[in-house]
């Protein structure tokens, strides 16, 4: 009688059961960079480190003005493409809305539409 294998996961697959978040973070000289992370404080202290992303390395400090949280890892990287997509101008309506504490319950596209036209770049508070 031979033994029954008991299925093991890989475990080299990433643990993909805890909340993700999207990100922009805006450079000093005033670019932006999206991202997604599960642990969004240490990422931007570790994209301050100059540890992080090699675009950011030489655009440092970065400042967070943006996050969306998913509960799952696919939507998670799905919005992270939507993201980078977008243009410069959309990416500060985003953080616009985000400052202003606008509903961001829908999904991103929707939010460019809805806003858009009521916010201009003149709005946005320098830093």
């Amino acid at each position: 009688m031979f033994p029954i294998p008991i299925p093991r996961k890989n475990p080299r697959s990433p643990k993909r059961h805890a909340a993700y978040c999207i990100y922009i973070v805006e450079c000093a000289n005033g670019s932006f960079y999206a991202g997604y992370t599960r642990d969004i404080n240490k990422r931007v202290a570790l994209h301050n480190s100059g540890h992080g992303a090699k675009y950011l390395r030489g655009k440092l400090p970065v400042k967070l003005v943006f996050t969306k949280q998913y509960k799952y890892y696919k939507h998670a990287l799905l919005g992270e493409r939507q993201l980078k997509k977008f243009s410069k101008e959309q990416k500060k309506y985003l953080a616009m809305a985000y400052t202003a504490k606008l509903n961001l319950a829908f999904p991103l596209k929707s939010i460019l539409r809805r806003y858009s036209s009521r916010l201009s770049l003149r709005q946005i508070p320098k830093v």
